[in-house]
């Protein structure tokens, strides 16, 4: 692996050569060493809104690949130019306030206003509709500072100053332009927004609804704010309950303020984006008709008619919390029902509210999750005191007490502590808990890591018929798959290798070979013949797993990243193998080479030790750094930053990186690709005697599958979702929803949004433990019901969607039938005989139809219900049609009724020719018929056929008519399958 020595600035204030205020914001890189965590997504996504999302940009020609000098551990180095990441805004139509990024009452985080400060945003969930969640009212208010928010100073032109990064939290920094600070902390799970101010600085709130009603600790009755009507008196206290109305509904505010604040009144201010081109609506307007000077893609105030501005009445120096309260149901258009209306519904959020109140004094700064032990994992905090902070523009961590924290379905059901009674909260993801303890311990029980349960025996039941078609299967397969995936890595591979597909070919290579020895093993064979039968396959396999190790991998020290060395082309914007360098993707990706890699360490033990090719460290040193770089436990790890692709308040990872800028947040559509690293790496550190990672691997396998079981599997047993959410989508047959935003949950993914890919998605990655892991049987029940009901022609519903999708989605149905297998194996049999059916054997694909038909054994012998095996279909080598298309011109040429062919009568060829070129031609045309399913086959009749030809004929030599023509053509063959072979010259 070759590392890469590289400046990086995580965020760019410039488009071309605009300046554009509040895009991008300066991280302390010389603070971090390179390792940036995962926090730093969520600071991205809101700092940048106004961008949308931002493209990784390299300038050129100011950085390069090390020569291996300062290696982690002490890799191999490739030479390949790669300079010096920065961020390139590319500003998208959104609006910077507005955006759904996660807020505070899903546990996560809350939303900012990239120009004018801290927001926070209240989101609830009415319904989730088909597939996607509607009526998603959002209460957007808007912290800042009468004075304004400066451009210049600390913040080097940039609004933000990201600091005190944690995995669990981040602190930003706005300047005022009189000289002070509005400094917000942010830790998930908080359900306060903090706000600190220092200096000469006059708070406001700006709300996008109306305000019509406010009461305070010294004001109890409060006052009624007529619409549109500015209230005459001012209104103080340290604790303020805001009403704002908006389409029946009542929004709550608490403010809470560490000193006294008085509040006088204004218009609310819409905030509207400068965008070149024609006047657009909402929040969107061309740059002509924005305030002069207001540059480009910046955003600016319009005033409204509406009271929604709270303003202090002097200069502030101290501590801002709020909160936020469910909205209310009301009706008409008078304020006074609308409060009482509100005043109707409060009862329900009284444990809440005083859960707020008793808590509101303990500030959390940062927090770390941490894996101390087997199947146990905790959160920590740092925590400042509300009433007694020296700086609020700096508060530092003191012994306050625990701070309130709010918990997902998820890490409630396995807390070892209290939750505050009554205390809840709804979310689109369901109801959050609350629970006060420093630090939170959990515990959850740890899957086996475990390809399968070896104590299985997948030939128990199967007639000899039966058997002998699945060792066939296997075995033709075995033949077959290997070679093709050694075709990849020409010469230059490394410059343009597509690590996703290779990947998964490495995985299903790897698979094949395990689940042939253990049907091998099973039916009786001993280690010799098994060796016998994998032993070709398993060096192919181990020889490309050792290509990509020693050479498809770079380390950017900028970053501390592993970077996939294809991943460099298409300057400037280098988006190449889903944004991989901007670590997007990257658990899922490197998650094939890490459960190869335990492939091969369970079917080769020495290959453990095994050195590279420069002598100087082991493949294993190479699969450690992928591992650390996807999931290092250690904040004092001097290379990679922790948990880099966990989003731990979800209980689950996420696909989106470094450029995690969309709306929708860091997300999460491959559970089970997300599974397989986990019970790869659970299985790598088994065969390593790595405890640590054992640990890891287990939490988060768990974790991943109770988030699948909440959020995902619709109709499972731990479903998060509301009975009427789960009929909704169970209804419209959405039984995955498979993106978990923090806006949105969605029946959909990268590969598109049909229901068999929504489900396909989840159990893909065909392994029978992990299946067992994440497919919940409620589920599956739910599932299978559907698919297996009869449709309109009578046939199994699956069958019908099958016909109507066509060829794109084959591989969503050769995932399900490991899937339907739980639960019906003789229904897994119909759909591999089916006509239509076939797999994905053409870049994506997991599996081959022996790996399908082992699942099915293997369920099988576990239920002890017997349906046999599907027919046996030749499997289809990689090579087949550029072997067709030769040989179709090659029997075409040999013809003896052409006139151009050497064997033509009327050229009188001598008899020896005529033999040669007869024998080839014979069994070119065998071959069309039924395609060799490897280049050694080629090979081996050549040779044979050559050695007994010369033994026939010693005197035929490479002069002899024919020779030339032999060798051309049996040569051009065996180029078409990149298979080595000398045997054949003459």
């Amino acid at each position: 692996m070759g590392s890469v020595q590289n400046p990086y600035f995580y965020g760019d204030a410039n488009s071309g050569d605009i300046p554009i205020p509040g895009i991008g914001f300066l991280v302390d890189l010389q603070a971090l060493k390179g390792r940036i965590p995962s926090t730093a997504w969520y600071a991205n996504l809101m700092v940048n809104r106004a961008t949308g999302y931002a493209n990784l940009r390299y300038v050129e020609n100011r950085g390069q690949v090390t020569d291996g000098t300062s290696q982690i551990g002490k890799e191999d180095a490739r030479s390949l130019n790669a300079p010096p990441m920065l961020v390139d805004g590319q500003p998208a139509a959104q609006a910077p306030m507005d955006l759904n990024a996660p807020v505070v009452n899903q546990a996560t985080w809350n939303v900012l206003n990239t120009q004018k400060g801290p927001a926070f945003s209240t989101r609830y969930r009415d319904e989730l509709s088909v597939d996607t969640v509607t009526n998603l009212l959002e209460h957007t208010l808007t912290a800042s500072v009468l004075e304004g928010i400066a451009p210049e100073g600390e913040t080097t032109n940039r609004y933000c100053k990201v600091d005190h990064l944690s995995t669990l939290g981040f602190r930003l920094t706005y300047s005022g332009k009189s000289g002070g600070a509005l400094v917000s902390y942010h830790v998930s799970g908080s359900p306060y927004l903090t706000i600190g101010y220092s200096g000469n600085t006059t708070p406001t709130f700006n709300s996008n609804y109306q305000l019509f009603s406010i009461s305070s600790d010294e004001n109890t009755s409060g006052i009624t704010v007529i619409p549109g009507k500015i209230p005459d008196t001012p209104i103080a206290g340290k604790r303020f309950t805001v009403l704002y109305y908006t389409d029946d509904r009542v929004f709550t505010v608490i403010l809470y303020a560490s000193a006294r604040l008085s509040f006088g009144f204004g218009y609310r201010e819409d905030y509207k984006t400068a965008v070149p081109g024609t006047k657009t609506s909402g929040a969107f307007v061309a740059l002509k008709d924005a305030p002069a000077g207001t540059p480009v893609y910046s955003s600016f105030a319009v005033a409204t008619g509406e009271v929604g501005k709270l303003m202090a009445s002097a200069p502030f120096q101290g501590i801002v919390r709020l909160v936020n309260l469910a909205p209310v149901q009301t009706s008409g258009s008078q304020p006074a029902k609308w409060l009482a209306d509100w005043q109707g519904a409060q009862s329900g959020n009284a444990a809440v509210v005083q859960a707020y109140d008793q808590h509101v004094d303990s500030i959390p700064l940062s927090g770390e999750p941490e894996i101390p032990s087997a199947g146990t994992w905790t959160y920590t905090y740092e925590s400042a005191s509300m009433s007694k902070a020296a700086d609020p523009a700096n508060l530092m961590p003191r012994n306050a007490a625990p701070p309130l924290i709010a918990l997902n379905r998820v890490d409630r059901d396995y807390l070892k502590g209290d939750i505050v009674p009554g205390a809840t909260a709804g979310s689109i993801k369901g109801t959050l808990y609350f629970t006060v303890a420093n630090p939170l311990l959990f515990q959850i029980a740890a899957p086996p890591a475990r390809w399968f349960d070896d104590q299985v025996n997948v030939t128990r039941g199967l007639s000899a018929e039966a058997l002998a078609t699945l060792v066939k299967q296997l075995t033709d397969d075995l033949a077959t798959y290997p070679s093709g995936l050694a075709s990849v890595f020409g010469d230059g591979w490394q410059k343009n290798w597509a690590a996703y597909p290779v990947g998964k070919r490495l995985t299903q290579v790897g698979t094949l070979i395990r689940f042939a020895a253990k049907v091998l093993g099973d039916s009786g064979r001993n280690p010799g013949e098994i060796q016998a039968a994998i032993g070709a396959a398993l060096a192919t396999y181990e020889a490309c797993l050792e290509k990509v190790l020693a050479e498809g991998f770079l380390y950017d020290a900028a970053t501390g990243m592993v970077m996939e060395s294809s991943s460099l082309a298409n300057s400037p914007y280098f988006a190449e193998n889903y944004f991989n360098l901007a670590s997007q993707d990257q658990i899922f990706h490197y998650g094939y080479f890490v459960t190869a890699a335990a492939l091969a360490a369970d079917l080769d033990p020495p290959w453990l030790q095994k050195k590279l090719p420069s002598g100087q460290a082991t493949y294993r040193d190479v699969v450690d750094c992928l591992v650390r770089n996807v999931s290092s436990p250690s904040t004092a790890d001097p290379y990679f930053a922790p948990w880099r692709s966990l989003n731990w308040p979800q209980g689950h990872a996420t696909a989106s990186g470094l450029n995690a800028m969309y709306g929708d947040g860091p997300n999460e559509e491959s559970f089970a690709e997300e599974g397989n690293y986990w019970q790869g790496l659970a299985l790598w550190a088994n065969r390593t005697a790595d405890t640590e990672m054992q640990n890891v691997a287990g939490v988060c396998l768990a974790r991943c599958a109770a988030a699948i079981r909440a959020f995902v599997e619709t109709g499972s047993s731990g479903c998060a979702y509301s009975p009427d959410v789960q009929a909704g989508l169970l209804g419209n047959t959405y039984f995955a929803v498979c993106n978990i935003f923090g806006k949105k949950n969605q029946a959909s993914t990268w590969f598109g949004g049909d229901r068999p890919v929504a489900i396909g998605i989840e159990v893909f990655t065909c392994l029978p433990s992990l299946m067992d892991c994440l497919a919940d049987a409620a589920w599956l029940a739910k599932v299978y019901g559907y698919y297996r009901q009869p449709g309109a022609s009578g046939k199994a519903l699956l069958f019908e969607k099958l016909d109507a999708l066509g060829d794109g989605f084959s591989m969503w149905y050769s995932n399900l039938s490991p899937f339907f297998a739980l639960a019906d194996q003789a229904f897994a049999i119909e759909i591999m005989n089916y006509a239509n059916f076939q797999l994905d054997d053409h870049g994506i694909g997991l599996n081959t139809r022996g790996i399908l038909m082992f699942h099915l054994a293997y369920r099988e012998a576990q239920s002890g219900k017997n349906a046999g095996m599907p027919a046996y279909a030749r499997p289809v080598p990689w090579f087949r049609d550029l072997l067709l298309g030769s040989m179709n011109g090659w029997t075409q040429f040999l013809d003896p009724t052409s006139k151009n062919s050497p064997i033509n009568p009327g050229k009188n060829p001598p008899a020896e020719q005529v033999e040669l070129m007869t024998d080839l031609l014979n069994q070119m045309n065998q071959w069309k018929s039924e395609t060799p399913l490897t280049g050694a086959a080629i090979c081996a009749w050549a040779t044979a056929t050559h050695d007994s030809f010369h033994a026939k004929y010693p005197n035929f030599g490479a002069g002899s008519p024919g020779a030339g023509d032999w060798a051309n053509i049996v040569g051009d063959l065996l180029r078409a399958t990149a298979t080595n072979c000398t045997g054949y010259v003459f």
